[in-house]
């Protein structure tokens, strides 16, 4: 009975004594920076943007003299492996599609099929297509 009458009294301290000093204001609540003024003097550059992303137009340039249909799922990526884009297309159409991309992204990587490219993005632009670099090497 008095261990029970023991803890009412410290939980109720505890309860007290926190309701008291929870109250009582910050003594550092307050920092100057030595400068006065309003918030509507301040002023930031020109150039100065708070957006963490940016739009980005991507065009893929299609084999419009391609003998035979093909489509295949189309995969627009970053070098980390994020997908922005995906959807099937045929080989034979143009494709320009309109993104946006975080702002640390500076190349997108094409996917369509077995063929895989890789494109700089510039002025929010990105132009790309499906045509393999071929290599003479093994020509005598």
């Amino acid at each position: 009975m008095k261990t029970e009458k023991n803890g009412r009294f410290i939980f109720t301290a505890i309860i007290v004594l926190s309701t008291l000093f929870s109250c009582m204001p910050d003594e550092n609540e307050r920092i100057s920076t030595g400068q006065q003024g309003e918030i509507e003097q301040l002023k930031a550059n020109a150039v100065f943007d708070w957006s963490t992303s940016k739009p980005t137009v991507v065009k893929i340039s299609g084999l419009t003299e391609f003998p035979v249909e093909l489509s295949r799922r189309l995969n627009l990526s970053d070098a980390e492996g994020h997908v922005y884009y995906s959807g099937f297309h045929p080989i034979s159409e143009d494709v320009e599609v309109s993104l946006v991309l975080p702002n640390h992204v500076k190349v997108l990587k094409l996917s369509f099929g077995e063929i895989h490219k890789e494109g700089e993005i510039k002025g929010g632009k990105v132009n790309l297509d499906y045509l393999l670099e071929v290599d003479d090497s093994d020509i005598l």
